[in-house]
């Protein structure tokens, strides 16, 4: 049942691949997710109750600002919470650490709320038919990345009540307590405000040269910037 599954799956978007070798690769690719995804999620496992999947939520920072997005999938944990997930296609699982610079944790600031707003999407936001959810647990998994310990697919999670979950840094998921959530809306409503405000200005990070405004590394407007600076004669590309 499973592959014939994946089968018409891999059919249906095969058939708006154009290029015999684009179909190829992504045939390989998809083989790969879905076979990661069996043995990691199915197989020898009992499989979450799923309540929804391509869900939209609508979610109102400010009284007059509404966030609109869409949750791949919702499930049932063991404690009768929910577990918002998204999939990814790549390779590039956070660890602990990762998460919580990306979530502004470690003292910088933050630059990347998603997970941060699927829960509160989910937890003060209104998700199309459901009601009374109660998100506890909001991952990313990686079905193209399978690590050794724990056995399975790549996941990066985040944390809001319950017992937290065994696991190292690179696989546990990291515990938000209440101050920390308090603080992370603060910052999301701030920064919301900042936008409706147009103070869209730059804020790059020159640190160990993180910026991809720096010497045109990957920005479309590196070019433009205002907070470009010049390249250290001494610097050494990778």
């Amino acid at each position: 049942m499973y592959r014939g599954f994946c089968d018409a799956a891999i059919g249906a978007h095969l058939r708006t691949v154009e290029g015999a070798l684009d179909r190829r690769v992504e045939t390989s690719m998809l083989h790969r997710l879905f076979d990661n995804y069996f043995a990691s999620e199915i197989r020898d496992c009992d499989p979450p109750k799923t309540v929804a999947t391509e869900v939209g939520f609508s979610w109102h920072p400010l009284d007059d600002v509404t966030v609109r997005g869409f949750i791949d999938r919702i499930v049932v944990l063991d404690d009768g919470g929910h577990e918002i997930i998204d999939y990814k296609s790549s390779r590039n699982g956070l660890t602990q650490a990762g998460l919580k610079r990306q979530l502004g944790l470690d003292g910088d600031p933050a630059h990347d709320f998603q997970l941060l707003i699927y829960y509160f999407g989910a937890a003060d936001g209104e998700v199309d038919g459901l009601a009374d959810l109660k998100p506890s647990m909001v991952g990313l998994w990686y079905p193209a990345q399978v690590m050794k310990q724990p056995p399975g697919i790549r996941k990066t999670r985040l944390q809001t009540g319950g017992e937290p979950l065994p696991g190292s840094q690179r696989s546990a998921p990291l515990q938000l307590s209440d101050d920390e959530l308090d603080a992370a809306h603060t910052t999301i409503v701030a920064t919301v405000k900042e936008i409706r405000g147009g103070r869209l200005e730059p804020r790059p990070r020159h640190d160990n040269y993180t910026c991809l405004a720096l010497w045109g590394k990957g920005c479309d407007y590196a070019w433009v910037c205002p907070g470009r600076i010049a390249e250290p004669e001494d610097y050494e590309a990778e």
